[in-house]
């Protein structure tokens, strides 16, 4: 292969096809940061931690309101081009086949019709966006233990009603046999990023030894996903 190709796909490979967006919003910024740049939201929810633009949708969360997940519309493109109505074929040069794909740390989600993109969803592949020298204002917080309310919280949770385990950690990171991610807590309440995301989109609270994922569906169902510290208890089967 020739110097100067081997030069050029490697450039290719290390350049991030996502960032910048071309409508100025950066995957690490928090939710004052976002509505300071675009005011408020035109498309606000039921939810504080969705919201949206003309251009894009928004979910936030954690201590600091960073963004955890972000879905574009039609008039922002991604820093390689692609943006809805591009075909799957443009979609497939850029970042590989596959409706999901992870670059540089970034999980992407694509939707099509009749092979026309309709839909990009980003989201960190793990814990949060990184702030980079080039974000403005004051970095934002560590995204985890509150210390005012002591170490409670670290430690191994046992799942009471699911075969999970899950380790907190001093740092602000968890691990489970499911997956790893980022979790920020205030006072009884935790938020986390990654699989656990899968229960009532991440939020839980701990109470009477308890950590507690308890939400109902748009069908009215009730669910709980609970967890202990005691490892001898009877866990589910």
């Amino acid at each position: 292969m020739p110097a100067l190709l081997k030069v050029a796909l490697l450039a290719l490979s290390a350049a991030n096809l996502v960032e910048p967006l071309s409508n100025g919003i950066r995957l690490s910024m928090t939710r004052e940061e976002i509505i300071a740049k675009f005011g408020p939201p035109n498309e606000p929810t039921w939810d504080p931690r969705v919201f949206g633009y003309p251009q894009f949708v928004v979910e936030v969360g954690g201590v600091n309101q960073t963004i955890w997940r972000l879905v574009l519309k039609e008039g922002v493109s991604l820093s390689c081009g692609v943006r809805i109505g591009s075909s799957r074929q443009e979609v497939i040069r850029a970042f590989g086949a596959g409706d999901q794909v992870v670059h540089q740390k970034i999980r992407l989600r694509f939707a099509y019709r009749q092979n026309q993109l309709t839909r990009i969803e980003i989201e960190p592949a793990v814990g949060e966006f990184a702030r980079s020298s080039n974000d403005s204002g004051k970095a934002p917080r560590e995204a985890g233990l509150d210390r005012s309310s002591g170490s409670s919280f670290l430690g191994t949770w046992y799942g009471a009603n699911v075969k999970i385990q899950i380790t907190l950690q001093s740092d602000g990171t968890y691990v489970s046999n499911v997956g790893s991610g980022r979790y920020a807590q205030e006072g009884e309440k935790i938020t986390f990023t990654g699989p656990l995301r899968q229960w009532n989109r991440g939020r839980a609270r701990v109470a009477n030894g308890a950590l507690e994922f308890h939400w109902k569906d748009p069908n009215g169902s009730v669910h709980l996903v609970a967890f202990s510290k005691d490892s001898e208890t009877d866990h589910a089967d």
